[in-house]
């Protein structure tokens, strides 16, 4: 079992889920889309990227 690998996933994690709060933030205070879908996109991109990682660890 690699740490590395473990503590990048679950950094990719956090940052997911920071992304897609921000988002709902960003989302209710100004009702427009374009850079805040991106931050979305790339909170759940960021999120799958990070169990991946942590579960290809686990299942080595």
């Amino acid at each position: 079992m690699d740490l590395i690998n473990i503590t990048v996933g679950l950094l990719l994690v956090a940052l997911g889920i920071f992304l897609i709060v921000f988002y709902k933030k960003l989302k209710s205070e100004n009702k427009t889309g374009g850079l805040s879908f991106k931050l979305q996109t790339a909170g759940i991109g960021a999120l799958i990227i990070g169990i991946s990682l942590i579960i290809r660890e686990f299942w080595k």
